[in-house]
């Protein structure tokens, strides 16, 4: 692998972290990717990559759509 592309994947293990922790401190009660990402000062796509990762590792509950968006809501 060049070192540019390892560069590259180091950055985005920062950015990961980073983001999941904004997304977390934000959500409050059921919210979904664009409110979240408005309330995290984040990008839509970069939340909705994150989102399902939380929802994997059981820190997001990934709840039923409402008006076509998928709601989240932190686990306790």
């Amino acid at each position: 692998m060049k070192a540019t592309s390892l560069e590259a994947n180091r950055k985005s293990e920062t950015f990961k972290t980073s983001h999941k922790r904004k997304i977390l401190a934000v959500l409050d009660g059921k919210m979904n990717t664009k409110d979240i990402a408005k309330a995290s000062g984040l990008e839509y796509h970069a939340v909705a990559r994150r989102m399902k990762e939380l929802v994997t590792t059981y820190q997001v509950l990934e709840l039923d759509p409402l008006n076509g968006f998928t709601m989240y809501e932190k686990t306790n």
